[in-house]
């Protein structure tokens, strides 16, 4: 999912594969900037940006 203005995204019940470590960011935030990359400001579930509760979230090895 990428945003290039202020957003949010609803998902429920989505599965990860081949992340034993869980090194994969879920749903990352990025702080925008005028120039160069943005940089990286949070991830995961949240009440702001991704809607969706940890539960939601299966991995499979």
């Amino acid at each position: 999912m990428t945003c290039r203005h202020r957003c949010s995204h609803t998902r429920t019940r989505f599965t990860i594969y081949d992340d034993g470590g869980r090194d994969r960011d879920v749903c990352v935030t990025y702080k925008g900037t005028t120039s160069g990359a943005p940089s990286k400001i949070g991830s995961g579930a949240d009440s702001t940006n991704c809607l969706c509760s940890s539960s939601d979230i299966g991995y499979v090895d």
